[in-house]
């Protein structure tokens, strides 16, 4: 694996433990406070947001990792 490559999947790496440990945050204060909002709307989008990124992060890694493999 090239520098560039470690180096590409380590930036990938420090940005899902950032944003995880972000949406954690917000969704455990969402789902608290899910109880005085009957609809459960706000902590709906915040689920579909973190869902919506770890797929984007996870297409970023294949494709890091695609890049960090030695062709045929």
């Amino acid at each position: 694996m090239t520098t560039h490559a470690t180096n590409r999947l380590l930036q990938e790496a420090e940005f899902i433990d950032r944003y995880t440990q972000y949406y954690r945050r917000q969704l455990t204060a969402a789902m608290q406070n899910s109880t005085t909002d009957p609809t459960g709307l706000r902590c709906i989008r915040m689920c579909l947001e973190a869902l919506d990124m770890m797929h984007g992060t996870r297409q970023t890694m294949v494709e890091a990792l695609g890049q960090s493999s030695p062709k045929k």
